[in-house]
Order: C-alpha cells, then structure tokens, then sequence
C-alpha cells in the first residue's frame, strides 16, 4: 500500500475517531460493524471471548470509549500495546466476561456473515454501520494521484455482498459500489471522485472531504455540479459545528451573568442574533447586526466577538 494512501486514510480515520457527537443508534451501529469485520471470537469452556487488534491508538480509543460507554465491564478489559507482527503493532482490546451480552445487544451472530436486516432500517444505522466499517477495514487513496479509489475490505464474500446491498441500496445518491476478490480479501470500492466526496459526508469526514475537494480541485479544476454540492454541505456541516459551540458560550453567560449585562453592545447584540439564526454564517450575522446597530460590522468583527464571547463563558464553564 502506498504511502500517500496510507497518510491520507489514516488522517481520515482518525478524524472519524474524534468525533463523539453520535447519537446512540448510530453509536451501536459503529460498533457493529466494526465488532463484525474486525472481531475474533473464540469460544473457550462454552464461553465467548473478543478479541480486537487495532493497529491505529485513536481508533483503539475511540472504540474503547464506545464499549465502555454502553456495556459494563470489570477489570476484564485490557489495552495494552501488543509485540510486533510483520513490523505493525497492534492494540488489543481483550474481552473475556459478558461477551453474548454485547453481541445480542449489537446484533452479532459469529456464525452468519451477513448484516442483521434491522441495520438497514434507517439512515442513522446505515450511516453509523458504514462508518464503522470504514473504520475497520476501510481505505482511502489520496487525491494528489489520478487513481480515485475508495474501498472496504472483509474476509467474508457474504459480508462484501451485504455491505454492498446496504450502500447501494441507499436512495439518496447512487454509488455504484463494485465488489472484487483480492488473494483472500473481498473488496468493495468505488472511483469515481464526486462519489467518494459525497461517501466520506455521509460518514461524517467532513474536514477530510473538504481537503480531498481543494487539492483535487488544484489538480483538476472542472466545473462539477456534484463538487460544489459536496463542499457546499461540509461548509454548511461546519457553520452548524461552529454555531453549537457559539450557543453553548451564549447559554453559560446568561445562566451565569445574563447576556444584557455584558459591557459591549456588539457583544449583546451578536448573542441575540445567533440564538435567533442558529443557521447563519458569519457573513449574515455580520449584515443583520450593521443593520440593527446602524454601523459597520464586518465578518472579522464577528469572528473576534464570538472568541471574547468563549473567553468569558469559559470563566463560568466548569
């Protein structure tokens, strides 16, 4: 595998690793999957034992996390970093106690391959489970090379051919998914560049879309409506991100303080038009408050106030 495939999978993994904003549905369906492709189960004494080799320690921690998150475990979870094999190492994730519990929660048979049909149900669980599957065997060739290739591997044919069922069968674009066999592996991977953008949106990699988009656009500029779609809502994800925290900010210094006892009218004036335009970008809060306060507030001028708004709340956040 190519270093520069390497780089640039690895940077979108772990950007999927760090984000906990999942809801609960879409949690489990992470798990899944991941548990699904990446598990070795061994049955010892009529017990059911786990075990998870994680090459990468954000998405051993995030995975971790997740587990400790929705099961209850007593001292019988390890992560330790393992020896190395073929020059890689692994972190393990060893599970030896209440192991059919998290399997009938999850959904897991180890004795079918195929996906559980209740994962196709909604648009929360086919979105979590394929970002969990992305994060177990997924790979993602960098834009700089001509080669557009983005893939999901298992061992399983019956698992490549759910998988493939389930992003295919997806109404809202259509990927076109094909399925190969690679030594032992099967694959199912896509090309095209629009759709690996549109791919890594709907598993929530929006920064790594944003920067596959702007060094393609570089390398290849041409006029593609599903390109402007594509950056079109990774910005928009991203007004929403900034937008949540700027609330939060607002919200601690009205419990704390009250927003009509700042000492800027800028200040209290920017307050009141975020908590009204949850939606709006800097560019149209900064139109509505020259508006209102009859003067020139520029799109600079916001983004310095909300910085003090963060400064002042996180005097009151603990």
């Amino acid at each position: 595998m190519e270093e520069n495939k390497i780089s640039f999978s690895k940077k979108i993994k772990e950007e999927l690793a760090s984000k906990n904003e999942d809801s609960d549905l879409k949690n489990l369906a992470i798990l899944s999957s991941f548990l699904k492709i990446n598990g070795i189960y061994k049955i010892q004494n009529n017990k059911t034992r786990l075990i998870l080799k994680i090459s990468n320690a954000k998405i051993a921690s995030y995975i971790l996390e997740l587990l400790k998150k929705y099961f209850n475990f007593k001292n019988n979870l390890f992560f330790n970093k393992s020896t190395k094999l073929n020059k890689i190492s692994f972190y393990i994730i060893d599970i030896v106690e209440n192991v059919d519990e998290i399997l009938d929660k999850l959904k897991i048979d180890i004795f079918n391959d195929e996906i559980n049909p209740y994962f196709y149900t909604n648009k929360d669980l086919i979105y979590g489970y394929l970002k969990g599957a992305f994060l177990a065997s997924g790979s993602v060739n960098s834009p700089k090379k001509s080669n557009y290739h983005l893939e999901i591997k298992t061992t399983s044919s019956n698992m490549a051919l759910s998988l493939l069922k389930m992003v295919n069968g997806i109404k809202d674009i259509e990927f076109n998914f094909r399925i190969s066999k690679r030594r032992n592996d099967y694959i199912i991977y896509i090309k095209k560049s629009d759709l690996i953008s549109s791919f890594l949106i709907m598993i929530g990699a929006i920064e790594g879309c944003l920067n596959f988009e702007d060094i393609r656009v570089e390398r290849d500029y041409s006029n593609n409506e599903n390109r402007l779609y594509n950056l079109d809502v990774a910005n928009y994800s991203k007004v929403l991100k900034s937008s949540k925290n700027q609330l939060e900010d607002i919200n601690i210094i009205e419990k704390n303080i009250g927003i009509k006892n700042l000492q800027n009218d800028k200040l209290i004036e920017l307050c009141h038009q975020r908590l009204n335009n949850k939606e709006a970008s800097l560019d149209e809060l900064a139109k509505k408050m020259s508006e209102n306060l009859k003067v020139n507030v520029s799109r600079s001028n916001v983004y310095h106030l909300f910085k003090k708004i963060k400064t002042i709340a996180d005097k009151y956040r603990s």
